[in-house]
């Protein structure tokens, strides 16, 4: 579920993103150079991944993913809170959330296929086995959740408006820490 809503992350803005830049008299064309922070974001975190894995645990990554994430959605939606538009907010939070789309993919894979493995040994099934099944589950998950989020973020923009089809999104990540958070404990 995890490696759905992170790629629901990435995809929900991309169909509704030039919507919000044009409040800022930038328009389609133009509005890719803004969301290259949350792509240049996505990269840079999936580079320095495996580093942050050794300082920290794949659970506890997971977790200050979906804070990041959350933050981010609410600084894009920032509008809502503090009734001006600013474009360095909305840049922070594109940036945020490629920390987000790291924590909640690349960490959960890392966790979810040890945790895989590790049953697969218990019950006598090979390695190679359990990790053909687990790519084959990993990359329906990354296709449903791309799928996901371009299908339902017009139609949140068209019933709630950009703020707040964000902060809906920010809510559900919210909603995945503390999921999370109680699995740890």
């Amino acid at each position: 579920m995890s490696i759905i809503l992170s790629n629901i992350v990435i995809t929900l803005l991309d169909p509704i993103f030039a919507l919000k830049m044009l409040q800022f008299d930038i328009y389609a064309d133009q509005a890719g150079y803004i969301y290259v922070f949350l792509l240049g974001s996505y990269s840079f975190f999936g580079f320095v991944g495996g580093t942050l894995e050794y300082i920290f645990t794949k659970k506890s990554l997971i977790i200050l993913g979906y804070l990041t994430g959350t933050i981010g959605f609410c600084t894009i939606a920032h509008k809502f809170f503090i009734g001006a538009n600013f474009l360095p907010f909305v840049i922070i939070g594109l940036f945020l959330n490629g920390f987000s789309v790291i924590g909640g993919n690349m960490f959960a894979t890392m966790h979810t296929k040890a945790e895989l493995m590790k049953e697969c040994e218990k019950v006598g099934i090979s390695a190679k086995m359990a990790g053909g099944y687990f790519g084959g589950l990993k990359g329906s998950c990354n296709l449903i959740g791309s799928f996901l989020g371009p299908l339902i973020s017009p139609n949140l923009y068209i019933e709630f408006g950009f703020d707040k089809t964000c902060i809906i999104m920010g809510m559900t990540q919210l909603a995945f820490v503390m999921y999370f958070y109680y699995k740890m404990h």
